[in-house]
């Protein structure tokens, strides 16, 4: 808006001067067409005083040579200097309207940014109250905390998941270790029970006499001698079932690469055989033949070419060199008259030049000749004339000078 009213106020400013101007120059024209088709005495007195004191400042040396018009250039001086005050104060009025224009835009400006913070300032807070990342579609992918919030890789032993190429569980490895460890710890809590057991037995017998003690170490010794055989027995039939495990999984691995082996033996001998009875070591000439059309071979296949083809494009080649032959006899005897035909139209044109030269030669000679005679013509007229026309200088030709300012 501001550049619309600032172009439009210059706009407006120039088409007043132009207005102004054209009634000026429409009023002196005017004037001057008024005292020209209507001249006055007044009118015809004022020219003939104004060419009077014209001839006085032409006719005197001193004016026209030393002295000038003062008041005609203090006018003129009066004028420039009105001129350059009203271009300054146009000047100044131009720059007033300017700043207040730029002071103008500035407010806008300042007011479109404010309302534009305004509005980032409400989107920010309407994407945080309803649009925020755990809402989308896409948390789920997105969310940083979805592997600790998970399951883990595996569970248990009897985990579905964890397949033959799950990497979560391997031969050999120790899956009862935890059961194993609890189970120690159990017996553990028990013997530490059984020793609490014991003080306390210990303790009574002290008290109730040595026979009665007597009696119950006997018994708890024979109870944890019990124990201990029946925990070596288990221990030695765990480590006899993880060896025999072993063992099994050993002869199995052997085995597997023992048949792995045979079977890569057989293979490559089959292939061997088959190699030795393929077409392309055995070169079987039908091998190459396409199979929608036997005319045509496969590029990628090609074992030769039978004689009778290889004949045939012999005769071709040798029926193409004929043919090649006849068109280069052919296009020479062409270029031979070609040749003679352009060696006639050389000659025909050399010929035509020839004349077009000489007649060339003949026009220039009889213009120089014409020529010629104008300009004796036009001397000997010359000379008539100032003949004719010949007259002295008197002094009544010179009296006629500086009667007159113009």
């Amino acid at each position: 808006h501001f550049f619309a009213f600032f172009s439009g106020f210059i706009l407006l400013s120039f088409l007043c001067e132009y207005l102004v101007e054209s009634m000026a120059f429409a009023s002196a024209d005017l004037f001057r067409k008024m005292r020209l088709t209507e001249p006055t005495e007044h009118s015809i007195e004022k020219r003939r005083e104004l060419e009077r004191q014209r001839k006085e400042r032409v006719f005197d040396p001193k004016a026209r040579t030393i002295g000038v018009d003062k008041d005609a250039l203090d006018a003129q001086v009066e004028e420039q200097a009105r001129l350059k005050m009203l271009e300054k104060q146009r000047d100044e009025f131009y720059a007033n309207q300017a700043v207040q224009m730029d002071q103008h835009a500035l407010f806008l400006g300042a007011r479109e940014e404010e309302a534009r913070r305004e509005m980032a300032r409400d989107v920010s807070d309407y994407r945080q109250t309803y649009q925020k990342k755990e809402g989308a579609r896409e948390w789920d992918l997105n969310d940083p905390a979805r592997v600790r919030g998970g399951l883990p890789a595996r569970v248990g032993d009897a985990d579905p998941r964890c397949g033959a190429s799950s990497m979560q569980r391997f031969y050999g490895e120790d899956l009862d270790a935890p059961d194993r460890k609890r189970r120690q710890q159990e017996q553990m809590r028990k013997w530490l029970e059984q020793q609490v057991d014991e003080k306390n037995v210990r303790k009574w017998l002290a008290e109730d006499g040595s026979q009665a003690r007597k009696d119950w170490e006997d018994e708890v010794a024979q109870r944890a001698s019990d124990i201990l055989h029946e925990v070596q027995a288990q221990r030695r039939a765990a480590a006899k079932a993880t060896a025999d495990f072993n063992q099994a999984l050993a002869q199995q691995k052997r085995d597997e690469k023992t048949r792995q082996r045979r079977q890569e033996t057989l293979d490559n001998c089959e292939e061997i055989r088959n190699w030795l009875s393929s077409d392309l070591l055995t070169e079987n000439p039908l091998s190459t033949l396409n199979a929608q059309d036997p005319t045509r071979f496969k590029r990628y296949h090609m074992k030769g070419m039978p004689p009778e083809m290889k004949q045939a494009i012999l005769n071709e080649q040798a029926a193409q060199r004929d043919e090649l032959r006849r068109r280069k006899e052919a296009e020479a005897l062409e270029e031979k008259v070609w040749a003679q035909q352009s060696q006639k139209l050389w000659e025909q044109s050399h010929s035509e030049l020839a004349s077009r030269e000489a007649m060339r030669k003949a026009a220039v000679q009889r213009l120089v000749e014409e020529q010629q005679q104008q300009a004796s013509a036009a001397a000997a007229r010359a000379k008539r004339l100032n003949q004719t026309y010949e007259n002295d200088v008197t002094d009544e030709w010179w009296s006629k000078f500086n009667t007159t300012s113009r």
